[in-house]
């Protein structure tokens, strides 16, 4: 009996719950807030308005002078990219600045962030510390090699689409509806259309489509055996377009097929997921994921849920460690820590993702808590090497910028400054795409342009 006046325990505890739950609301609102702030400021400070790297290629198309859609579908080493590039063409077209995929990339993490918190708190009925864990993963400056290079938006984009299919493989319900059965066919096609890094996950997704799809049409539901298998069809017919004309890439080491470095390479693009902080153990970091994945997937192995969101879960896991293994067969070649890129991080993470998910849908809070105090521990260092890379960088740009300002020549500047940097396979694309530049305008090579770090008042004493 609760008399006039008296608060009863269980009303004390639930205000408790509320004040803990608003305060962890707060931080983890805060940490994301942080953490996107951090990163918006990263490509602000280091990230420079010229091409970097592969970016000189697609100057001539950026500046008109080639045309748009023969550009959609040709081949950049491997890959064919459709959809980042209409995205990267686009955004360049908007603001004629390198930089504006750098910011996209920053939006479309940061979006992805917020939308895994709000999910796994739907989930869960709460929200929880841990969900710390995917800013800590998608916005640290271990990215940096992602960030500076406008164009790996295709990494972002597949680590968007590939999260969000193992999210809408998670929830499917008993039976599977058309709309359902839509935005699997949609997301499948687009992972594919990032580039070749994005086939191995949707060949996998498809072969579960197909396999739905006779399974619905043995259960005489036609109608949903017809959605399931269109996706399939525009699958085969993109990969057979994909392979139809395709060239091997000039330079490139054939195929590795020794077991031994290719697995290398596969483990340490997989241990990738964790950034680059973890370079120096990437095998146990390797290791780490697996087993953490591991403990998710086996309770979703026991626990009742549809058929369906175990074919298509595996099915998911199976394209997913089929990448590294793809990446270590066309990049083991070039050498034994070639996996180590830190650009691989986007491609690898997606496997944590999935982990940490599956965690909070079947209440695993171990494997939550050391999925993100292993975020935790390595923010620090993925902070650190980002910094260090991106101040080289900036500094390597600004000497760049002087030089151009100072009216030197397309070819001095290729001579003086491409050799030994992320540059030195550029050059004769450089030669080609700075004269545009300048013509158009754009970047530093604009016509009386500030060079970076200096104001109007500020030169360079060539002496």
């Amino acid at each position: 009996m609760v008399f006039k006046g008296t608060v009863s325990p269980e009303s004390n505890l639930q205000a408790e719950a509320r004040t803990q739950q608003h305060r962890l609301r707060v931080v983890v609102a805060l940490a994301w807030a942080l953490t996107t702030t951090l990163a918006i400021l990263y490509v602000h400070t280091f990230v420079a308005d010229i091409p970097y790297a592969d970016e000189w290629e697609f100057v001539p198309v950026l500046v008109g002078s080639q045309p748009w859609l023969p550009a959609l579908w040709a081949q950049h080493n491997e890959h064919r990219m459709p959809l980042p590039r209409a995205i990267y063409y686009s955004a360049f077209s908007v603001t004629f600045s390198f930089r504006a995929n750098s910011y996209l990339q920053i939006i479309l993490l940061a979006g992805l962030s917020l939308w895994l918190i709000r999910t796994a708190t739907h989930w869960r009925g709460s929200v929880a510390w841990t969900d710390l864990f995917f800013p800590l993963a998608l916005l640290h400056p271990g990215h940096w090699e992602n960030w500076v290079m406008g164009y790996q938006v295709c990494f972002v984009l597949y680590a968007w689409g590939s999260i969000a299919l193992a999210v809408t493989l998670l929830t499917l319900g008993p039976q599977l509806t058309t709309g359902r059965l839509a935005l699997i066919g949609i997301l499948t096609l687009s992972i594919a259309a990032c580039g070749a890094f994005g086939l191995p996950l949707a060949c996998t997704i498809g072969g579960w489509l197909a396999f739905e799809a006779i399974r619905l049409w043995r259960r005489k539901q036609r109608r949903l055996a017809f959605w399931a298998f269109i996706p399939v069809l525009l699958l085969i017919a993109y990969v057979w377009a994909y392979f139809r004309d395709y060239q091997r890439p000039a330079g490139h080491p054939p195929l590795c097929t020794e077991p031994v470095r290719l697995t290398a390479t596969a483990g340490q693009v997989l241990a990738m997921g964790w950034g680059p902080a973890v370079t120096p153990l990437w095998p146990w970091a390797a290791l780490t994921a697996m087993t953490l994945t591991g403990l998710a997937l086996r309770r979703l192995l026991t626990s009742t849920v549809p058929s369906g969101v175990r074919t298509g879960v595996f099915a998911w896991l199976v394209g997913q460690l089929a990448l590294t293994l793809v990446i270590g067969l066309g990049r083991a070649g070039f050498g034994d820590t070639m996996g180590l890129w830190p650009r691989y991080a986007l491609l690898s993470w997606p496997l944590l993702g999935l982990a940490y998910l599956v965690a909070v849908r079947h209440h695993l809070r171990v494997v939550c808590q050391l999925l993100c105090l292993g975020m935790a521990l390595t923010f620090p260092e993925n902070l650190m090497q980002g910094l260090n890379h991106g101040a080289a960088i900036l500094a390597y740009h600004q000497d760049l910028a002087r030089d151009a300002h100072a009216g030197w020549s397309a070819q001095e500047l290729v001579e003086r400054h491409f050799p030994n940097s992320f540059n030195a396979g550029q050059m004769d694309r450089g030669r080609v795409a700075i004269p545009l530049l300048r013509e158009a305008g754009i970047g530093i090579f604009r016509q009386n342009n500030v060079p970076i770090g200096e104001t109007p008042s500020q030169g360079r004493d060539d002496g």
